[in-house]
């Protein structure tokens, strides 16, 4: 984190995870095992697939006295099951790539900030059922 703050890093894509039991996970991967349903920023370095998707939004703070980021996205859950727990990341780009550049393959590298929240109530999805996940990350001043 460090390195980010001090300009070493720079950010990368931001992601949201939905998440169930690990022995029947929402999405399917391209193996058709069970996975959890990714969500990335429009234009991620990824392949989107049964398990990732593109499209999430990021809205920064809209005041000078408002700190939250709040993240959107949907997901199409592909099996039947519970979402569980959601988390949020931030990815870094790798040293050698300028921020326009991000979404070039192999542009992000691992995370440098993550939150895990399980949910207060289980949510039941069933197969092809359209998820909406909103996630707000409040950063003090």
């Amino acid at each position: 984190m460090t390195k980010f703050l001090t300009g070493e890093l720079t950010a990368g894509t931001w992601r949201i995870i939905l998440g169930g039991p690990l022995d029947n996970l929402p999405c399917v991967d391209t193996n058709n095992s069970p996975s959890a349903c990714e969500m990335f920023e429009t234009g991620t370095d990824l392949t989107i697939s049964a398990d990732i998707f593109d499209g999430l939004s990021v809205d920064g703070p809209s005041s000078s006295s408002d700190s939250d980021i709040v993240l959107n996205g949907s997901t199409t859950a592909g099996r039947d099951t519970q979402l569980t727990d959601v988390e949020t990341s931030l990815r870094r780009l790798h040293s050698d790539i300028a921020p326009d550049d991000c979404t070039q393959p192999g542009g992000n590298t691992p995370i440098i900030m993550t939150s895990t929240n399980g949910l207060s109530e289980n949510i039941n999805v069933i197969a092809g059922q359209a998820t909406q996940a909103t996630a707000t990350l409040t950063v003090p001043p």
